[in-house]
C-alpha cells in the first residue's frame, strides 16, 4: 500500500480535501444546533427543529464519511487494485451529494430557523461552500473527460490514413 501524495496536488484531491474541510465544520455546526433544539422541549416547534435538524445532521455526517472513504481510497491507491469506473462513480458521487446538501440546506433553512444567528449563518456558509466544492467537482470531471474526449478525436483524425 503507497500513499499518493500527488493525488492531494490535483485539482480532484485538492476538492476532496476542501470537501472534508468545509463538510466536517459543517457538521459540527449542525451537530450543535441539534444540541440546542433538544436542549429546549417546550414547544412542539421545537420538536420539529429537532427532526429536520438532526435529518440534516444524519446525512452531513454520511455524506463527509463517505467522501473520506473515497479520498482515502484514492490517496492510498485502492483504486488501482479494485476494478471499476471510479471516474464515474467519483462524478455520480458529486453530482448526488451536490443534490443532497442543497436538500438538506432547504431543510434546515425550513425547519429549523425561527430567527437567524450567527450559528445558523455560518453553518449555511459551510454547507454551501461544500456543495459549491462538489458542483465544481462535477465540472472539472466534464471539462478533462470533454478535452480528452476532443484531443482523442483531434489527435485520430489528424493521423495519416
Amino acid at each position: 500500500m503507497e500513499v499518493n501524495i500527488g493525488y492531494i496536488l490535483t485539482i480532484q484531491g485538492f476538492l476532496k480535501v476542501l470537501e472534508l474541510f468545509f463538510g466536517f465544520i459543517f457538521w459540527a455546526i449542525v451537530a450543535r444546533m441539534v444540541d440546542v433544539a433538544s436542549s429546549y422541549t417546550l414547544s412542539a416547534y421545537v420538536n420539529e427543529c429537532h427532526g429536520g435538524a438532526s435529518f440534516s445532521l444524519a446525512l452531513a455526517l454520511i455524506l463527509w464519511l463517505t467522501t473520506l472513504v473515497l479520498f482515502i481510497m484514492f490517496l492510498l491507491e485502492f483504486v488501482k487494485s479494485i476494478k471499476a469506473p471510479w471516474s464515474m462513480i467519483e462524478f455520480i458521487y458529486n453530482i448526488v451529494a451536490s443534490c443532497l446538501y442543497f436538500i438538506l440546506l432547504i431543510v434546515l433553512g425550513d425547519v429549523c430557523i425561527p430567527g437567524v444567528n450567527g450559528t445558523s449563518m455560518a453553518g449555511y456558509a459551510f454547507g454551501i461552500a461544500t456543495m459549491a466544492c462538489h458542483c465544481v467537482g462535477v465540472g472539472v470531471h466534464h471539462a478533462i473527460h470533454y478535452r480528452l474526449v476532443i484531443s482523442t478525436a483531434t489527435e485520430s483524425s489528424s493521423q495519416p490514413t
